[in-house]
């Protein structure tokens, strides 16, 4: 039995490029940590504000470096913050590295199993 009526060709369209001009974001506005959204300017202003030459007070103040990618795009770009600021690196405090943790039930210790 069939179920198909019919079909009926169409030559496909010519369609305009409706792009919409987006202005441009200027440089405060960019979005240096996209897990938490925190930008440029915020980050900038919170150096200046507090003399800060520590990654860990950005991070707790701003939370910059702390969302579910722990900081693995963010960090390099804060850094290169307080380069722009004419801070030396070497006297920036380093972030604390914390390794991923995962909970495993204790029993699949017990039991030998492969958590």
């Amino acid at each position: 039995m069939d179920l198909i009526a019919g079909i009926q060709i169409n030559k496909p369209e010519k369609k305009k490029n409706e792009f919409k001009i987006i202005k441009a974001s200027s440089d405060d506005e960019i979005i240096i940590c996209r897990c938490e959204r925190v930008t440029k300017k915020e980050i900038v202003d919170y150096i200046k504000k507090t003399g800060t030459r520590d990654l860990n007070a950005v991070k707790a103040a701003l939370r910059v470096g702390m969302g579910p990618c722990g900081g693995k795009t963010c960090t390099e770009l804060v850094l290169r913050i307080f380069r722009e600021l004419g801070i030396n690196i070497q006297d920036v405090e380093p972030p604390v590295d914390r390794p991923f943790t995962q909970e495993v039930p204790l029993q699949s210790f017990l039991k030998g199993e492969k958590a």
